[in-house]
């Protein structure tokens, strides 16, 4: 008998998911469509590609980051030579690559939603006019694909937050993004000081993001997710260090988008095997699964679930589920 999915109607799409898993047919698993809600949109093409499209010689990243800001060395130097001296049009046009890119491999890897995160910095690059920037991102996003791109607006921390409350409320305004998020090495500042451009994302129907428990303790996913009122939280992992927690956020129905590979390269979790998502979904905590920066941690969506499965992280079923969740 097959099973009901969450609308009630017989689910042949789960049928083929869970029977690709079972296989460890990797095609098959990317033709059923998913989602990615957690992923840097100039950092999800693959390496590969954007070599030969750039014409140099780049380096692999390292197997395992010790810290993070060996990862963010990488990411803003060694990844950045290529165009670290360009004119602004040509660096315009690696920005393009790197989101097309990411769209593209979305596409690939038969992902149907998609929430690629761009930096705020990156309206520099059209001299602070928040219409200009959209209006180019907006031509890179293909009609006819089957994919439902929703742009998400990222902030880093560590820049100044004068910056963030003068260039952030124009870009909301526009309309084209549809999520807000935190991110960088969270050991840095607070939270509470962007409660307030967080208020004004919900006041316009965003949803609210962080990145939170990836490197820092439970007690800062709870600060996050109290503080910013948060809709999901990206990687929250550590939350897994406190039933309490999970129980909040389980009741709360607060979804985390974990990034298992991302969290073993980073030295986050000791091994896909080990991985604390298993006891998130035990506590009843809503997850996803998504691919964080393909271009660095080399695992789209579709090879993280196969991941998951082969090692006897989560049943064929269970995947499925939190595949839904995702969609």
């Amino acid at each position: 008998m097959e099973r009901n999915d969450a609308f009630g109607t017989t689910d042949p799409v789960g049928a083929a998911f869970r029977a690709a898993l079972e296989r460890g047919d990797l095609d098959a698993i990317r033709k059923v469509p998913k989602a990615d809600l957690h992923t840097h949109a100039f950092l999800g093409g693959r390496l590969s590609r954007y070599r030969s499209w750039a014409g140099a010689c780049l380096p692999d990243p390292p197997e395992l980051f010790e810290d993070f800001s060996d990862f963010d060395k990488y990411i803003l130097v060694d990844l950045a030579v290529p165009y670290a001296n360009l004119d602004l049009l040509r660096t315009r046009d690696f920005f393009a690559f790197f989101f097309a890119e990411t769209i593209r491999e979305a596409i690939t890897d038969g992902v149907v939603v998609i929430e690629p995160s761009i930096d705020v910095t990156t309206v520099d690059l059209f001299a602070g006019d928040s219409g200009a920037m959209v209006d180019f991102f907006s031509r890179l996003i293909p009609e006819a694909a089957h994919i439902e791109v929703r742009p998400e607006l990222g902030m880093p921390r560590g820049i100044p937050l004068e910056y963030i409350e003068a260039k952030v409320p124009s870009l909301l305004e526009t309309g084209f993004f549809r999520s807000v998020d935190l991110y960088g090495d969270e050991r840095v500042g607070g939270v509470a000081e962007y409660a307030g451009i967080w208020r004004k994302a919900g006041e316009l129907g965003l949803r609210k993001k962080a990145h939170a428990g990836e490197l820092c303790s439970a007690g800062r996913v709870k600060e996050s997710v109290v503080t910013l009122d948060l809709d999901a939280v990206q990687h929250g992992i550590a939350a897994a260090e406190s039933p309490a927690l999970m129980e909040f956020l389980a009741r709360r129905g607060t979804t985390l988008n974990v990034c298992p590979t991302s969290n073993v390269r980073l030295a986050r979790a000791t091994s896909i095997e080990k991985h604390p998502v298993r006891k998130l979904f035990d506590a009843g905590v809503r997850v996803t699964i998504n691919s964080d920066d393909l271009m660095v941690f080399d695992s789209s969506v579709s090879e993280e679930f196969l991941k998951l499965k082969k090692a006897s992280v989560f049943t064929a079923e269970e995947l499925d589920r939190i595949r839904l969740n995702g969609l």
